[in-house]
């Protein structure tokens, strides 16, 4: 008779998979969203909006005004977004990722930084590890049956 073994980790352990936006027609109209993002990395940035246009100016080597920041964050100026090779430049003025961690989340994924990285080649490493040494063992309890 076994027992079934309740585990209480494992229901939220896989209820943070991501999961990616459903490609289906209109679910990927970004603009608002995109504003508003723009918007809360601007709000949360430690320097005022002068200083991001500055700075993301100068990280571009391309004229940014606080004017076309506004716009990127208004979601009433649809075709004003913010050009995605500006977001590496805007996240380092504004010290955050997350433009980046939200556009992977919008496939499905989750962003590994630094030393997360190696952490899970590590892991990987360990799991493969794992599956060779099963793999020997029965290879080995196959030779030995056979004499």
């Amino acid at each position: 008779m076994s027992r079934k073994r309740s585990d209480a980790l494992t229901g939220e352990l896989f209820s943070q998979i991501p999961s990616a936006v459903p490609a289906v027609p209109g679910a990927m109209d970004f603009r608002k969203p995109v504003a508003e993002l723009v918007a809360g990395l601007l709000a949360n940035a430690k320097r005022d909006r002068y200083d991001v246009a500055a700075r993301i100016s100068r990280l571009c080597d391309h004229e940014t005004s606080k004017a076309l920041l506004d716009s990127y964050t208004a979601p009433s100026r649809e075709e004003c977004n913010l050009p995605l090779w500006k977001v590496p430049a805007v996240e380092v003025a504004c010290n955050s990722r997350g433009i980046t961690e939200w556009l992977v989340g919008v496939h499905g994924g989750r962003v590994l930084w630094g030393a997360q990285v190696l952490q899970a080649d590590l892991g990987e490493i360990e799991s493969r590890i794992q599956q060779l040494q099963e793999q020997r063992r029965v290879v080995k309890d196959v030779l030995r049956r056979q004499g």
